[in-house]
């Protein structure tokens, strides 16, 4: 998400292909952000698909130093133990960075 406040905007974007090799790009902010070669007005989403592992380098104009964003996209693991453990990592990784919500009281 770009334009929000309190996110910085990452330098390495890593995916998985055939898991999640959809990079979405939101834009919170007042201006236009241009990403490579697409461009996502204010209040909008994009999505950019990925279809092959690789690296791939963008400029982004959200970046205050102008510097290049690089997706990294990687193949899932063989399956069997390693994917198996490659799955419980990304579960916990998700379980660790939930938001904090506090219960409503009445």
């Amino acid at each position: 998400m770009f334009g929000a406040a309190d996110r910085a905007v990452p330098s390495q974007v890593s995916l998985t292909l055939g898991v999640r090799d959809v990079l979405v790009l939101e834009n919170d902010s007042p201006a236009p952000l241009v990403f490579g070669q697409w461009t996502v007005l204010p209040g909008r989403a994009s999505r950019l698909p990925f279809g092959e592992v690789g690296t791939f380098g963008f400029t982004c104009s959200a970046r205050p130093d102008r510097r290049e964003i690089t997706v990294q996209v990687v193949a899932p693991p063989d399956p069997g133990a390693a994917r198996l453990r490659w799955r419980i990592g990304e579960l916990l990784e998700a379980l660790r960075t939930l938001p904090v919500i506090a219960p409503v009281t009445e």
